[in-house]
């Protein structure tokens, strides 16, 4: 009955071994060496054939642990010291040494980095500290030095194009003046159509000059706003606008 159980316990520790092996040796065919060191040390701790220290070797040699592999190929050639590929184990081990032995020389060639100190600086009565901590290097010299210039380009369109309507108004509102006294240049019967006709000319030409007296009016405001964003002038300036029956005059005083 023991012998029995002992049986079954040994093909159940055969058989998980076995599978553990298997998915080693995916991990291998797959360039997972890690894994299939893992897997290797699995299946041999379940069934301590030599064949799993070797492939444990051989993944260690392929995922560049070379110190391990060698103390691997060891285990395997101290429980099977007279191999089949005696040669090439040999071979093997003193390959992974020889990386081995490299491996440290370089580590200890490699000189430690100095430690970081830092100087002080003198006091640099020039003033470029102080610049370069306010526009340090590298910073983007091709941002607009003031960022409302782009409205005050707008709003010196705005007025430019309001003054434009106020010039046109004016002219419309000439026009209305100029039929009006054409009506009846050298005396005429006056007759109740040329009375309506004078009616809506003068009342045609009074909306022109309202209309042309607000076009003026805003575009003097968006013009010198703009010019103000645009300069970036801290004191506001002083607007002066005249209209006239030929236009308007639009003055500015600035102050920088």
């Amino acid at each position: 009955m023991l012998a029995a159980g002992a049986g079954a316990a040994a093909a159940d520790s055969h058989t998980r071994a076995h599978e553990a092996f298997a998915a080693a040796q995916a991990a291998y065919t797959a360039g997972d060496y890690r894994t299939a060191v893992a897997g290797y040390a699995e299946a041999y701790a379940l069934d301590p054939d030599p064949v799993y220290l070797f492939d444990t070797a051989q993944a260690l040699r392929l995922s560049d642990e070379c110190t391990e592999a060698a103390t691997y190929y060891r285990r395997f050639l101290a429980v099977v010291p007279n191999p089949p590929n005696l040669d090439k184990i040999r071979q093997l081990v003193a390959d992974v040494e020889k990386c081995a032995a490299d491996a440290a020389g370089s580590a200890e060639a490699e000189p430690a980095p100095p430690p970081h100190r830092r100087r002080k600086r003198k006091p640099d009565p020039s003033g470029l500290d102080a610049a370069l901590a306010v526009a340090p290097p590298g910073a983007d010299d091709t941002a607009p030095r003031h960022p409302l210039r782009p409205v005050g380009i707008a709003a010196v369109a705005i007025g430019a194009i309001s003054l434009g309507a106020g010039l046109a108004f004016t002219a419309s509102a000439s026009g209305y003046a100029s039929d009006r006294s054409q009506i009846c240049p050298h005396g005429c019967m006056w007759t109740a159509a040329l009375a309506k006709q004078e009616a809506d000319d003068d009342a045609s030409g009074h909306t022109a000059s309202h209309l042309a007296v607000a076009g003026y009016a805003l575009g003097a405001v968006a013009l010198t706003a703009g010019v103000l964003l645009y300069l970036h002038v801290e004191h506001p300036p002083a607007v002066g606008l005249s209209v006239g029956p030929g236009g308007a005059t639009v003055s500015a005083n600035l102050a920088f």
